[in-house]
């Protein structure tokens, strides 16, 4: 030992290794067969996802909640309106509204804008949602889907 009264490693090493020695004979080590089913590829079963702006379709992290995708619908039909026509329209919040605008841009299926208010006071921007090509796509995955 040092003066310090600290074990160095090569000390730490002595004391121990009877101790791992012992405890290496008495492990039992399982063999296991491969396994007999096809790996689950779950990227592969809940759907693709396309980034912002250009690029090829990579997969969703998960599928489009039923509100997200009356959300899309809804843009489809009135591109021009904003988040507080698409909040009542729905019966919701405002701010429920716009986190819907925001995992529909996040997911790559819209193009949020904002357009500059036309009172007289000033006033927040209208946000607007335009359907990307890939948004435009997922509407009609989700309509072949549920009219067969």
């Amino acid at each position: 030992m040092s003066d310090t009264n600290k074990l160095s490693s090569a000390d730490i090493e002595k004391i121990l290794a009877p101790k791992i020695a012992e405890l290496t004979q008495q492990t039992q080590y399982g063999e296991y067969p491969d396994p007999s089913t096809v790996p689950i590829r779950y990227l592969q079963i809940v759907g693709t996802k396309r980034p912002i702006g250009a690029g090829a379709r990579q997969p969703l992290d998960k599928p489009l909640l039923r509100d997200q995708v009356l959300m899309l619908q809804d843009i489809l039909h009135f591109p021009e309106d904003g988040v507080g026509e698409r909040s009542a329209r729905f019966g919701i919040g405002y701010q429920k509204a716009d986190k819907l605008l925001d995992e529909l841009q996040a997911a790559g299926c819209i193009q949020v804008r904002l357009q500059k208010s036309l009172s007289l006071k000033g006033g927040r921007p209208k946000k607007t949602a335009l359907l990307t090509p890939f948004g435009s796509d997922v509407i009609r995955l989700y309509d072949n889907h549920s009219h067969p």
